[in-house]
């Protein structure tokens, strides 16, 4: 299952999440994915257990992301659900990041 749309960034919010936690190159994309409107859920608890990323650049103000979300590899192992997702954001001229995350959740919705 995949998801593709366009998320922008205002000077506003990357100097807020600067102002809170500094240098925030590296935490855009995670981000970026919460103003995706992906049509799964995970069920608590859910973890983290493994990230593979490439292509991070600065997001910068006002300019136009294509981003998508694929979710695969979804394997239900009594009580727990892994599965994978693939994130990337691109500008019109290259990839800004690719990021695969391997994930642990009580089940998706």
């Amino acid at each position: 299952m995949r998801v593709v749309q366009t998320i922008t960034f205002t000077e506003e919010e990357l100097a807020a999440y600067e102002h809170l936690i500094g240098s925030i190159t590296g935490l855009l994309p995670v981000i970026a994915y919460k103003k995706l409107e992906v049509p799964w859920q995970y069920v608590a608890p859910a973890f983290l257990r493994k990230v593979e990323t490439s292509h991070i650049q600065p997001f910068l103000p006002d300019v136009v992301y294509r981003a998508s979300v694929e979710l695969f590899d979804v394997k239900a192992r009594g009580s727990q659900t892994f599965f994978k997702e693939k994130l990337v954001i691109e500008d019109r001229e290259s990839i800004c990041f690719s990021g695969e995350f391997h994930l642990v959740s009580g089940g998706l919705q």
